[in-house]
């Protein structure tokens, strides 16, 4: 499952790159996107009336049509000369009309605008970004386990700690931020 919105479940296919929308209400399984490629669809996020998903092994942004069930746009890759599978970070980060998605080798962040379908270089070496964003803020971990909050105004850290994982814990898995307003994630353990 990729992920579910109002009363709608995504799901994608591996191998066969497909999406499917399964209407709770109706109990209806719809197929959304067919791609042409031995792949699999990674993430999905909601932005705004669109919703965004990474393919791989393509390393490609997918903006999709929900309401004509069909692929709108596909973004050239900021780092097109970097082609590595896993090339885009695991999280699609939505801040309004945008997203901020991280790059690998590079842990450049970059925000894709959805508005003038352009993308943005907001932050370099800080790692990837998690799906925790506040109004000026967003959250980011990089492969040495050094946390980051980084101001998305200035595109530098306003806070760097490094994460020391408990009982074999090792790479955070997830990230929210608690009603409280502190942030709670889990880790996969090795």
């Amino acid at each position: 499952i990729l992920g579910s919105f109002g009363d709608k479940l995504y799901i994608s296919t591996y191998p066969g790159a497909k999406i499917y929308e399964y209407n709770l209400m109706s109990e209806q399984l719809i197929k959304m996107t067919d791609y042409e490629i031995r792949g699999s669809f990674n993430n999905l996020t909601r932005i705004g009336e669109r919703l965004l998903s990474t393919l791989y092994p393509a390393a490609r942004l997918i903006v999709i049509d929900p309401y004509k069930r069909e692929i709108e746009h596909e973004p050239e890759s900021p780092e097109s000369e970097f082609y590595i599978p896993s090339n885009f970070s695991k999280h699609i980060v939505p801040d309004g009309y945008d997203a901020y998605l991280g790059f690998i080798p590079s842990d450049y962040i970059y925000q894709y605008r959805t508005m003038s379908k352009d993308w943005d270089l907001k932050s370099k070496q800080y790692g990837n970004p998690f799906g925790v964003i506040d109004i000026r803020f967003f959250y980011c971990l990089d492969n040495n386990n050094e946390f980051y909050i980084i101001d998305k105004n200035k595109g530098r850290p306003s806070l760097k700690r490094r994460l020391y994982f408990l009982d074999g814990g090792e790479e955070i898995n997830t990230l929210v931020k608690g009603p409280d307003g502190k942030l709670y994630g889990t880790c996969r353990n090795n």
